[in-house]
């Protein structure tokens, strides 16, 4: 599947970037951050792309960047994807987990914010504003949202995860 991706990719036209975003994908969900930035930039260097697409492209390869530690440059590339797509809330999610993994909690809350008056958030998008919870030493409110997802014994280890995790993104 990945090399017919490549192919559709290599070839540029009006499936180019949906192979782009996909081959991305793919290459994320298999830890190769490095070849699926590769592949969101060669996506975004397709002439002719929508205001969509490039949202959706420049996001992947925020979230590769991420992955690799450039965190200026994911937060970077959330930035181009939400001003593209404003009211998308996973590329709005990202751009604050951007912000958090670079150790500033107010930025992270404004691009946060304009989220919390959404009905329905993606479970992936409340992930990141758990992050943010934590972040700000705001426990409680964190563990309220995890609990709506797991069992007690599972938000335990899940606590301490995340925050473990959050103390090494952020070089605290």
């Amino acid at each position: 599947a990945r090399d017919g991706l490549q192919q559709l990719l290599d070839k540029g036209g009006k499936q180019g970037a949906q192979a782009a975003h996909y081959l991305g994908k793919f290459l994320l969900d298999d830890g190769l951050s490095g070849e699926a930035a590769l592949a969101y930039q060669q996506g975004l260097a397709l002439a002719g792309l929508n205001r969509d697409e490039r949202a959706r492209l420049s996001n992947g390869l925020g979230v590769a960047s991420l992955q690799q530690g450039a965190f200026g440059k994911g937060r970077w590339q959330f930035e181009v994807a939400v001003a593209a797509a404003p009211d998308e809330p996973d590329y709005r999610a990202n751009l604050a987990l951007g912000w958090l993994m670079e150790g500033n909690k107010v930025a992270a809350r404004q691009a946060f914010e304009p989220l919390l008056h959404y009905q329905n958030l993606p479970p992936r998008v409340e992930m990141n504003y758990v992050l943010l919870l934590l972040a700000e030493g705001n426990e409680p409110q964190a563990r309220l949202i995890l609990s709506r997802f797991l069992s007690a014994s599972q938000l335990e280890h899940d606590i301490r995860l995340l925050k473990a995790q959050l103390g090494r993104g952020t070089g605290a």
